[in-house]
């Protein structure tokens, strides 16, 4: 924080209003938000440009950032725009719609009014997938590695009774 070259944002529970602090952050800078939690260092506040308060009551540090970055852009971060990515989230009602840029037809979807979900490739064919696009063996065990424990926390938690809902098998 010392070294940094713009303004400083701290979010808290204990500095000025955010409503109030807004509009006096500079918007032509740099700008370092440093999300707050348990414990914070004195060091923090007296770095901090700015100590803003995103209400006084115990919250989650996402749900702060996402009050102030929704306050800081003035709720534009909210329209939709092209990303240059190759696929898209489609807004929907109900559902979920995700397609190639460009391409009207979905890649996955699901919900009542939309296609089934595509059927989920079997442990064999992804791996070949992996093999495909190049992964190392290094990757591929990462992988399989990854799915085992993945499988094994599902089923110990079923086992603890907790997420009984909780299924073994993809969409």
């Amino acid at each position: 924080m010392e070294r940094w070259d713009g303004t400083i944002v701290h979010l808290t529970m204990y500095g000025r209003p955010l409503q109030d602090v807004i509009p006096e952050i500079p918007r032509d800078e740099k700008l370092l938000v440093v999300v707050g939690s348990e414990k914070v260092p004195a060091e923090v506040y007296d770095l901090a440009h700015f100590n803003v308060g995103v209400t006084n009551q115990p919250h989650s540090e996402v749900s702060a950032l996402a009050l102030f970055l929704d306050r800081l852009f003035e709720g534009r971060e909210l329209a939709y725009e092209d990303r240059g990515g190759s696929m898209e989230v489609v807004p929907t009602a109900r559902g979920k719609v995700v397609r190639e840029v460009g391409d009207a037809r979905p890649i996955a979807s699901k919900g009542p009014f939309a296609k089934e979900w595509p059927k989920v490739p079997d442990e064999r064919r992804c791996i070949e997938l992996l093999v495909e696009v190049g992964c190392s063996r290094a990757v591929i065990e990462h992988c399989r590695t990854v799915h085992r424990m993945g499988m094994d926390m599902v089923k110990a938690s079923r086992k603890a009774g907790r997420f009984d809902a909780l299924g073994l098998d993809l969409p």
